[in-house]
């Protein structure tokens, strides 16, 4: 049986964990429409749910060992990060691209 600090330390974790995601969908939003990319998170959460248990359900009796679906949810998030390692970076050059497009107006001014 795990103390109270390791307890304590985990529901800090934990906590913050939860933050975390809840607050991810809000840091691509622009000015204004956080509200519409918070909206299409909680969507595609759900999707996830109504989705995600029957897969793996099939994966576990069509292979007949449930690490199969460990393998297959490995898959998924690891080409999800590299999803979003490439929109991070686009995300990054855009925004990049308008400062310097402003700075360059600016200058000229």
């Amino acid at each position: 049986m795990a103390d109270r600090t390791t307890r304590s330390w985990l529901f800090q974790r934990s906590m913050a964990r939860t933050i975390l995601w809840n607050l991810g969908p809000i840091a691509f939003a622009r000015e204004g429409e956080g509200m519409q990319y918070m909206a299409i998170h909680v969507a595609l959460v759900g999707v996830r749910g109504l989705l995600g248990h029957p897969v793996g359900g099939v994966i576990t009796e069509y292979a007949s060992d449930p690490r199969w679906v460990i393998l297959f949810c490995g898959a998924v998030w690891l080409a999800a990060a590299l999803v979003m390692r490439r929109l991070g970076r686009r995300m990054r050059g855009d925004r990049g691209s308008a400062e310097s497009a402003a700075g360059t107006a600016a200058a000229g001014e």
